[in-house]
């Protein structure tokens, strides 16, 4: 036998060994786990089994399969309970909300624009949280639900992509109405002009804070947006929801007026609806639609002095109307001053959209 055999047979006996080893080490612990288990085994009290020798259940089963469905009773009695007090306190709240809207008499517009439901209705927002989430709700959905039926009374002269502007302001000693439409194309993509309209570009300034002086309140799809600095005279605020669709985004907006967390009695009654319908035309074209009704009920003497030196005319009586038409292609009763100024204004906020579209693309 080489010495290379030898070699290799000594290898093999001492792992052999090994293994014999390492096995009865394992053995010899098990047995002594098992030896402790039974002796634990023994200390337990006697278990009794939950069939009876005549094969029924024992009572000792059937108390526990009882304690067990009692529990779960009680645990869905709480939780119904619970529920049932929050669905009181909300259908509590929103017949409250129900009630708190006040319609006024509908003083109807000389204009296309004269579609919109319930313009004059006066709104309060209530203080509970949840109530006052799901009234924001109903109001923006109202609003996104007549959106087809507020831009049919758009004018079917224009071109469907022709850049049009058109406002009209009619008012008497105790109110004011008014209505403003325009239609954009944009050469950039709709979640482009989303991201712009999310800026607040459009809004006026200085009538309208910078967005950061705002108080912001966000819910779901709804932002309600207030100025907390004015509490005796125009309460400016405005209430946003944002709906997507597969190829648009509509964007509505109304004038809340009167919030229990925010009293403004003294403030004049401002009425608000608007639209804002972003719709993809192409891969970079954007068609932007928009359509906003007003109505102030008692305005301050210094809103319309400024409406009777725009639009040339005396005071009228209170039952006569002074109109105030503007457009794109037509002007009718109107001053050439007050004309001007909203053909720039409106130029002006189409070139600082077209900037920012310029940034953000």
């Amino acid at each position: 036998m080489s010495t290379n055999d030898i070699g290799r047979r000594e290898v093999l006996r001492r792992k052999q060994s090994e293994h014999r080893r390492k096995i009865k080490a394992e053995r010899a612990a098990l047995v002594r786990e098992i030896d402790a288990l039974q002796d634990l085994l023994r200390s337990l009290p006697p278990s009794s089994s939950a069939v009876s020798a005549d094969g029924t259940l024992s009572w000792h089963t059937i108390a526990d399969v009882f304690r067990s469905g009692s529990r779960q009773s009680m645990a869905t009695l709480e939780k119904t309970q619970h529920e049932k007090h929050a669905t009181d306190v909300m259908i509590f709240e929103m017949v409250r909300f129900v009630r708190a809207c006040r319609p006024r008499p509908a003083l109807a517009l000389s204009s296309a624009f004269s579609v919109v439901p319930g313009n004059d209705t006066f709104v309060t927002l209530l203080s509970n949280g949840e109530s006052r989430n799901k009234a924001k709700q109903w109001l923006t959905q109202q609003l996104y639900h007549n959106t087809d039926r507020a831009f049919g009374s758009f004018p079917t002269v224009f071109d469907p992509q022709e850049d049009f502007f058109h406002y009209t302001l009619r008012f008497n000693g105790s109110h004011v109405q008014g209505t403003e439409a325009f239609q954009i194309m944009y050469n950039a993509p709709l979640k482009t002009v989303l991201a712009a309209q999310q800026m607040k570009v459009h809004w006026k300034r200085p009538i309208v804070p910078p967005l950061p002086e705002l108080d912001v309140e966000v819910a779901g799809n709804t932002t309600l947006f207030r100025d907390m600095t004015n509490r005796t005279d125009n309460y400016w605020n405005l209430l946003e929801g944002v709906f997507h669709e597969a190829d648009r985004c509509v964007v509505v907006f109304r004038r809340i007026q009167d919030d229990e967390t925010y009293k403004s009695k003294e403030c004049f009654e401002h009425y608000a609806l608007q639209w804002m319908d972003m719709r993809r035309v192409g891969i970079t074209q954007t068609l932007v639609r928009y359509l906003s009704v007003r109505s102030i009920h008692h305005p301050p003497e210094a809103v319309l002095r400024s409406l009777r030196e725009s639009s040339l005319d005396a005071r009228p009586p209170c039952d006569q109307w002074v109109s105030t038409v503007m457009a794109s292609d037509f002007v009718q009763n109107s001053s050439p001053e007050r004309y001007q100024e909203a053909c720039q204004a409106f130029d002006e906020e189409r070139e600082q959209m077209h900037q920012v579209l310029a940034t953000l693309t």
